[in-house]
């Protein structure tokens, strides 16, 4: 407990959370619990309007339908597109829902908040509060409308698997399941740092419109931007630089059952903890430069 004082009177108590990778068992307990209290807090809001989490969700099938089509018809010309047939290519589609929606549903509300936080100039009373900043600016926000969009993705690569004959042991299926939350840290990363970008530019919508465009790359294997200019240097951005098709393609082929290296596996690894740390990095040099409402 930490007392705050004014003229050498206390005039108020407050409980610190600690950062979690400084502290104990215990410290990691308290902010579960916090975040357990932002998910139900979400949930409660998400119910009180019905209507609106159906209209989404036949929105998001809807989408997924005609995505779905569209592949589809690629396929009545073609058997193979790089190393991948129709089902393999369907299971692709389920990883890329499956990471975009878990990240969007975690993630994507917060950090989209921080910049209408900036401006409003209600940052200041969030930094106030004795909780790490970038858990309480980019974690308070779930969006449970886009729960049903993860088993749609889980659904689908599933159901491609069984029809491409892939044996899914336990212990693929954990590898798989790491490697998923490998790809959700990048996306993460990725995020923050373009939340953090608020802070000097205030309103930053644009940029926004420039992530789900980015995303929409990542919605196709890396193997259609292979034998052309224009599309290797799409790759080499988005895998070296920003490593969006590696924390889609790598996970999608090893369940697919397409990587035979382990290299791939272990640069996605690493690229999912110099990302993490980037974004450490950029966010709190981002809060050191914010001048506050009064400046």
């Amino acid at each position: 407990m930490t007392t705050a004082t004014y003229d050498g009177r206390p005039i108020a108590q407050t409980t610190v959370f600690p950062l979690p990778g400084r502290t104990t068992l215990g410290g990691w307990n308290r902010y579960i619990q916090l975040y357990g209290h932002f998910a139900r807090t979400c949930l409660l809001r998400e119910m009180m309007f019905r209507a609106n989490s159906l209209v989404r969700l036949a929105t998001h099938i809807l989408w997924l339908g005609l995505m779905l089509a569209f592949l589809n018809v690629i396929f009545l010309h073609t058997h193979h597109i790089g190393d991948w047939d129709e089902p393999r290519l369907m299971f692709f589609v389920g990883t890329y829902l499956t990471l975009n929606a878990t990240v969007n549903w975690f993630f994507m509300t917060g950090c989209g908040r921080l910049s209408e936080l900036v401006r409003t100039g209600n940052l200041d009373f969030e930094l106030l509060k004795p909780v790490d900043e970038q858990f309480l600016l980019t974690c308070p926000r779930i969006d449970w409308a886009l729960f049903p969009q993860i088993l749609l993705g889980l659904t689908i690569a599933a159901m491609a698997s069984a029809e491409a004959r892939i044996a899914l042991d336990a212990e693929r299926i954990l590898v798989y399941v790491s490697l998923l939350a490998c790809g959700v840290a990048i996306l993460y990363s990725l995020l923050v740092i373009l939340a953090a970008l608020s802070v000097w530019t205030v309103r930053h919508e644009e940029l926004y419109e420039l992530w789900f465009y980015l995303l929409q790359f990542g919605n196709y294997p890396d193997d259609v931007y292979r034998g052309h200019h224009f599309g290797t240097g799409v790759r080499v951005v988005l895998s070296y630089v920003l490593p969006i098709l590696v924390a889609v393609n790598v996970p999608a082929r090893y369940g697919a059952m397409l990587l035979d290296r382990w290299q791939p596996i272990v640069g996605l690894v690493v690229a999912a903890v110099v990302s993490l740390i980037a974004s450490r990095v950029f966010f709190q040099v981002a809060l050191r430069s914010y001048q506050g409402a009064s400046s």
